[in-house]
């Protein structure tokens, strides 16, 4: 069983809806009551995932929070919107890959693979730079 800290998490396997309600749940400023009360964005968690979601616009969503010309409601609605837009190609990849086991599971085995290969050639350098002795020698 996966415990969840309050539910306060997006899922990459959420729908649009959800995830749109997670973000519409989010805390904001709490000291900006009434949509045009000057925000401060830097303690608001939703100008942190635009930080992630929407670079290119990021001064332009702070400017507007601290005038109070972005409401906190619109602000996480246009947040919702470009997570949604972002996530939607993992979520389809997703879709496609519990579509196919055989293929996870061959994924799984050549990923298990390909990291043994490392781990011995990690742990054979270990053992030469401590001067132990490599398993040929054992």
């Amino acid at each position: 069983q996966i415990i969840k800290s309050s539910g306060n998490f997006i899922a990459l396997s959420f729908s649009d809806k959800e995830t749109t309600e997670s973000v519409r749940n989010m805390f904001t400023d709490p000291r900006k009551i009434r949509k045009d009360d000057k925000g401060h964005p830097d303690g608001c968690v939703v100008y942190a995932f635009h930080g992630i979601y929407s670079r290119a616009e990021l001064s332009i969503v702070h400017r507007e929070c601290e005038d109070g010309r972005r409401g906190c409601v619109d602000c996480k609605m246009e947040l919702a919107g470009r997570m949604n837009e972002a996530l939607r190609p993992i979520r389809e990849k997703r879709r496609d890959l519990e579509g196919n086991p055989k293929l996870i599971n061959e994924i799984l085995r050549s990923g298990a693979s390909k990291a043994r290969k490392v781990a011995g050639e990690t742990l054979e350098e270990v053992r030469d730079v401590m001067n132990l002795l490599s398993r040929e020698n054992l």
